[in-house]
């Protein structure tokens, strides 16, 4: 799960850090936990269920264009400060 939770902070790293972005991102962890818990249900591998909720949800570019989140960066407010922790 540790894997999951790298990829995803390590998107949202080079990404503007405002309050859509934090939501974002706390959305798209979520979403693939859920998919790699469901997949371990299934009895796949650990190494099975990571690779596929990545596969799954990892096209950031499709979701950053549909979500239309403003590209430039705000002030630091308390729920960015700790951009890297859910």
């Amino acid at each position: 799960m540790s894997i999951i939770i790298n990829y995803v902070n390590s998107i949202f790293e080079r990404l503007p850090q405002s309050p859509e972005m934090f939501k974002l991102k706390q959305e798209m962890l979520s979403n693939m936990e859920n998919r790699y818990t469901q997949l371990i249900a299934e009895n796949k591998s650990e190494q099975q269920a990571v690779a596929k909720a990545i596969a799954e949800f990892g096209n950031t570019d499709e979701l950053l264009a549909m979500a239309s989140l403003p590209t430039e960066e705000r002030e630091p407010d308390e729920n960015t400060l700790n951009w890297s922790k859910r």
